[in-house]
């Protein structure tokens, strides 16, 4: 039995081509679905522009940007201008990125500053990274994230001063640093770890099949420079703790 192609499933297969980082797969789904006059709407959209930017198809991104606004009338909600934001802000187009934020319609929110910043640290654009951090901090003062990578821009930039004055705010505002985590799901079940972590309850498992994986790796050749850093006994610098619990799961 045959089923015809809908606008629903069109956008979900356009959505996982571009989150697998198939862009020319999903491009050409959202043309196909064009041509066979289903009208996408938001999430095929927003679907096409995740692919372009994975891809750096910034051209196409573009054309489909217009193509929204004047053939279909669509009016952008955040995440659209977010991800053009982003878009742009991966090729360098950081002034066009800013640009548009300005004459966004509806008040940008952190997601939008947060790509442009995200952009200036890449490119190491100071003055805009100043722009989009004055933004952010009225909306979000309390994230660290913001704090942290202007500061980076400025160490980059060797902007000592800015750096210093960074360091000044987070004390002064009393700004906490968000612990940075990872996670894996098995059977329905998450799991997170942070560095060093010793409170999951299969903690000492998890160590000791890293110990075991890092031994046997040795043996096979594989090393690293250990004049660079110490290294303490159950290290886990080949393989992450969700990685070494998933590969416990399965043993």
């Amino acid at each position: 039995m045959a089923y015809r192609k809908d606008l629903f499933c069109c956008s979900t297969m356009i959505t996982a081509f571009a989150n697998h980082g198939m862009a020319q797969d999903a491009i050409s789904l959202f043309e196909e679905m064009q041509r066979t006059n289903i009208k996408p709407d938001e999430v095929a959209f927003l679907g096409v522009w995740t692919a372009c930017n994975h891809g750096g198809l910034v051209q196409e991104g573009r054309r489909y940007f217009k193509q929204m606004l004047e053939e279909h009338r669509i009016q952008p909600s955040e995440k659209h201008y977010a991800c053009i934001v982003d878009l742009l802000g991966r090729a360098g187009c950081l002034e066009e990125a800013y640009n548009l934020i300005r004459n966004m319609p509806i008040l940008p929110g952190a997601v939008v500053w947060g790509a442009l910043l995200a952009a200036c640290r890449v490119h190491c654009n100071v003055q805009l990274a100043e722009i989009a951090t004055d933004e952010l901090f009225k909306i979000e003062s309390d994230n660290s994230g913001n704090y942290v990578l202007l500061s980076n821009i400025y160490a980059d930039s060797r902007r000592w001063d800015g750096v210093s004055r960074m360091r000044a705010m987070i004390r002064k505002n009393q700004v906490r640093k968000n612990r940075a985590s990872s996670w894996i799901e098995l059977g329905s079940v998450v799991h997170e770890f942070v560095t060093g972590d010793v409170l999951h309850l299969d903690s000492e498992r998890i160590y000791s099949t890293l110990y075991l994986v890092s031994e046997e790796m040795k043996l096979l050749g594989f090393g690293r420079d250990s004049s660079k850093e110490e290294v303490l006994p159950y290290d886990a610098f080949w393989l992450s703790d969700e990685c070494s619990y998933k590969i416990l799961e399965d043993s």
